[in-house]
């Protein structure tokens, strides 16, 4: 026997045929010294372990320099009394069964390293108590026999195993039982509902099902594609269920459901007795459309208040006429369709709930509204497990929102969503301005809904209320994806749909919103009092397409007003704006992992004042808090103006606006280019020192009538590609009276334009000026010209401008000015002196 804490190193014990091993402290210990060293128990007599084993290493040395210890039960008899788990200070330790008996005295699991199984061995469960088996590999060949009355759980796919008696219990996994054979007195408990057996053999039918957990009304009990298990379950389980309810096997899935008054097994009016075997069912029933290609219609009429309509095993429900409906309860590929304009409400959140049968390849009930139906439904109605096509109008009739994709607990559902011209509408009431949001895909934290195509809105209206065509008056937000798993990948799809409210928006998990073929995405500028921000979280993305405008307002000095974007893996495009899309966003914040892409796109400066003292402060910053901004070849991204006549912040009343771009790199391909579609003077400022894009930078000439456009370069800020001279100034962001210098591939000095670059000059000497290293410089007809911010500029002045790329020409310069490459590759300007010649 050994008693307290057993300590290894590098020993092997051998329990012998008629030996006996006794084991009762609750740790064993390993240690090694600077190298690998191994120790091991191997059982061919008795060996007791009647409180288990805690397996550590004695130190960290022992841990890190990989101590390991097997325990094998070779032959004879084990008694585990516990469990064989890791301590603190785990080394690698590893149990192998290959023969003899286990007698289980108390609930065993392992928590270790590995634990096989490598010929056949009998585990012999005591009464009340549990042998879990999940983590073992099997060794092929490899079976267990199962004695005693206590419980065994085996892996998913159950290896060869013969259960004589006591129990098999099953979870909520997938299980094939195939390989297992139950002898007469097995049980096979169910320890949680909605487990799945994909395959038994013939065996089963010696077994009895088992189990001790409630069943509540509508509750999938067991799945499986056998026929014979679910009715073997059905006859064995005595479960307590409501008065009322009952088992029922429908399809492929066995679940509590209301016991059925009557059966509408024929096509035709569910107000004719016909279609009910020759008596409709008396109020209070609960009852069901029951049948492949049974067609029930409610078109108008008189109808008893049942308690409950199940429409199940392919059978369609059409309603024609205005109704209040029951708890309705779709099967797995069952049809609720609403047409000729009828008004239906459901009674109460529950309504489209319930016993919904998903079978393997994904069969999902339908909800079908026509144009001109509206579905009534309560606020906070929660769809889920529904595949629903809207033509028509949702509405909620209490204070709340709407979610198309919901789970619960640890749930996992499936939402399908088309709308062709349909609208959602969201009740208001007096006063009620920040509403509950509609969203898509959005589940409890934890739990997951998948959608089994794209969710697409097409000529859609939303949000929509009976005193508005979009709400611009109240506040809903459009939640994407929130709290879903980044791994389900999906998009939603707005197709010359436009949402026009204010409130918050969320682009989360793995969604991806596209806004296509003349979509909008309107945030309006009213009730400046709440926080209304919109978030690109996790694997998300939002697309802008073509004709398209995402725009996200703000006034006010009130709440929270930006774009987020924290995008789990860097280097995520968190925007996509293509092809004349446009996106306009009030300001920016991020984890800097974020990617602005664009191609053709315009990026539409919003410049809000926010009311300090009666002063209009500058607060937009594009860009801030991401990793990039990406512009893909042989396309341009626009700055440009929005001008707004009444008085929300777009560039009135002489307010003109100069704004600095984050310090964020430009990459790719592209251009960049200014265009001012207002009179008063518009400008942006690269700050950014690491520009990679090879495209042109410039300005596009304004209009007549319209405001002066300069793009600046900040102290430092460089451009790859080329930058034409029109519209072009340098400044320093901490003084902008101060000289800067900055970084050029290509000077383009365009015909028509004068570069003019600053010059200070104090006592007669040139004390400082901008500075410009520039590769090539391409003289198309305009002039590099120095301004002097001081003294005048007088003959003989010269400064070293910066450097010359060695195959470049000298930059053309006005008259009296001069321009020499320095041998060290520098450029240097002067202002020539002396006499004219004039000949006549």
């Amino acid at each position: 026997m050994i008693e307290g804490t057993a300590r290894f190193y590098k020993t092997t014990y051998n329990v012998l045929t008629g030996g006996s091993l006794t084991y009762t402290p609750s740790t064993m210990r390993i240690s090694c010294e600077a190298h690998d060293y191994a120790s091991a128990i191997n059982n061919s007599g008795t060996i007791n372990l009647p409180n288990g084993m805690v397996l550590n290493t004695f130190d960290s040395a022992s841990a890190n320099n990989g101590a390991s210890f097997t325990f094998s039960q070779v032959a004879g008899t084990m008694n585990l009394g516990g469990p064989i788990t890791k301590g603190t200070q785990p080394g690698i330790f590893n149990v192998v069964f290959s023969g003899g008996t286990v007698n289980v005295t108390g609930d065993v699991a392992f928590n270790i390293t590995s634990v096989s199984l490598e010929n056949s061995v009998t585990f012999n469960v005591d009464s009340g108590k549990t042998a879990d088996l999940s983590p073992v590999s099997f060794a092929y060949g490899a079976s267990v026999v199962k004695t005693g009355p206590g419980a065994v759980i085996l892996p998913a796919t159950a290896p060869t195993a013969t259960i004589s008696a006591g129990k098999l219990a099953l979870s909520a996994s997938t299980y094939d039982l195939a390989a297992v054979t139950f002898e007469a007195g097995s049980v096979i408990e169910l320890t949680a509902m909605g487990g799945r057996v994909d395959s038994a053999n013939s065996s089963i039918a010696s077994a009895t099902f088992a189990a001790t957990i409630p069943a509540t009304p509508g509750t999938a009990v067991l799945y499986s594609t056998d026929s014979t298990v679910l009715t073997k379950a059905k006859t064995d389980l005595d479960l307590s269920v409501p008065t009322g309810f009952d088992l029922v096997i429908s399809g492929e899935t066995l679940s509590v459901e209301a016991e059925t008054a009557g059966s509408f097994t024929a096509t035709g009016n569910i107000t004719e007795a016909a279609g009910w075997g020759g008596t409709i069912p008396a109020a209070g029933s609960d009852v069901a459309i029951d049948g492949s290609g049974v067609i029930a219609t409610y078109s108008g009429g008189d109808l008893p208040e049942w308690n409950s309509i199940e429409v199940k095993n392919g059978a369609t429900l059409r309603i024609e006429s205005d109704l209040t409906l029951p708890r309705i309860i779709l099967n797995k590929n069952a049809t609720l369709a609403i047409g000729n304009n009828a008004v239906v409400t459901l009674a109460n959140i529950a309504d489209l709930a319930g016993a919904v049968a998903i079978s393997p390849e994904l069969v999902i009930p339908t909800l079908t509204i026509k144009s001109g139906a509206t579905l009534n439904v309560p606020g906070g109605m929660k769809f889920s497990n529904v595949n629903i096509s809207l033509a028509g109008t949702i509405a909620t009739t209490t204070s709340g929102g709407v979610t198309f994709g919901y789970a619960d607990n640890g749930e996992t559902t499936y939402i399908g969503f088309v709308a062709d011209g349909g609208a959602i509408a969201i009740t208001e009431g007096s006063g009620d301005y920040d509403l509950d949001p509609i969203e898509f895909c959005c589940p409890a934290n934890g739990s997951y809904v998948i959608p089994v195509a794209d969710l697409e809105l097409n000529n859609a209206l939303l949000p929509k209320s009976s005193g508005y065509e979009y709400m611009t008056g109240r506040m809903v937000g459009l939640h994407i994806g929130r709290y879903n798993s980044e791994s389900i990948s999906f998009n939603v799809v707005f197709n010359n749909t436009k949402w026009g409210t204010s409130g918050k928006l969320y682009i989360c998990g793995g969604a991806n919103f596209r806004l296509v073929n003349n979509s909008s995405f309107i945030t309006y500028e009213h009730h400046t009092q709440w926080d209304r921000y919109a978030e690109i979280s996790g694997n998300a993305g939002l697309y802008v397409g073509s004709g398209c405008e995402f725009r996200l307002n703000a006034i006010g000095n009130y709440g929270d007003r930006r774009l987020i974007a924290n995008p789990t893996v860097g280097g995520r495009k968190v925007v996509e704006v293509e092809d004349g899309g446009i996106f306009e966003n009030y300001r920016w914040t991020g984890n800097n992992n974020g990617v602005f892409s664009v191609s053709n796109g315009v990026y539409r400066i919003f410049e809000p004042y926010i009311i300090e003292n009666e002063e209009l402060k500058s607060v937009n910053i594009p860009f801030e808090g991401l990793r990039s901004v990406n512009i893909a070849e042989n396309s341009a991204l626009t700055f440009t103006t929005r001008n707004q006549a009444n008085g929300h912040g777009y560039f009135n009343n002489g307010d003109d606006r100069v704004v600095a771009l984050a310090d964020v790199p430009i990459t790719g391909g592209g251009s960049i280019a200014l265009s001012n579609d207002n009179v008063n003077v518009f400008g942006v400022i690269v700050t950014c020192g690491e520009n990679t894009a090879t495209g042109t930078a410039g300005v596009v000439p304004p209009a007549a009538g319209k405001g002066a456009t300069t793009l600046y370069f900040a102290d430092g800020a460089n451009w790859a590609g080329t930058v034409t001279a029109g519209g072009f100034a340098t400044t320093n962001l901490v003084d902008a009276t101060a000289a800067c210098t900055n970084a050029f591939g290509t000077l383009d000095l365009a015909a028509g334009t004068t570069l003019k670059l600053r010059v200070w000059k104090t006592g007669g000497v040139i004390v400082r000026h901008d500075g410009l290293n520039v590769n090539t410089y391409a003289n198309n007809g305009g002039r590099l010209v120095l301004e002097a911010m001081d003294e005048p500029l007088g003959p003989g002045d010269k400064l070293v401008l910066g450097a010359i790329g060695a195959g470049s020409p000298l930059p053309a310069m006005l008259p009296s000015w001069t321009a020499e490459r320095n041998h060290d590759g520098n450029l240097s300007v002067r202002y020539l002196s002396g006499f004219s010649v004039i000949i006549r």
